[in-house]
């Protein structure tokens, strides 16, 4: 018996944003994320990626620190929706850290 194909992160975000777009999907100080406003973000940053140049398994530096978890989930998921790599690097990193 065959097993179906698994859904990638950006494939599960699409699919709950069609079923459930006004759930909140995170919180954070004052502000909110929707599913359909971050599949939205999702894919206004993959566009502005492939339209950058960034091609399929490229390699996407995404700088976070504490305050703003919900601009970095919407990088993260645009550069996976890219077919690109994220990244993560911390900006309490040594600076060193970071350039390599």
């Amino acid at each position: 018996m065959s097993r179906p194909a698994a859904l990638t992160v950006p494939q599960l975000l699409a699919a709950r944003a069609g079923t459930e777009p006004s759930h909140i999907a995170i919180s954070q100080g004052g502000g909110t994320l929707d599913l359909a406003t971050w599949q939205a973000r999702t894919q206004a940053i993959a566009a502005g990626l492939r339209e950058a140049g960034v091609r399929r398994g490229d390699r996407v530096g995404l700088l976070y620190g504490p305050q703003d978890w919900i601009a970095y989930a919407c990088a993260y998921t645009g550069v996976l929706a890219a077919a690109a790599v994220a990244v993560p690097m911390s900006n309490r990193s040594a600076p060193a850290e970071l350039a390599y």
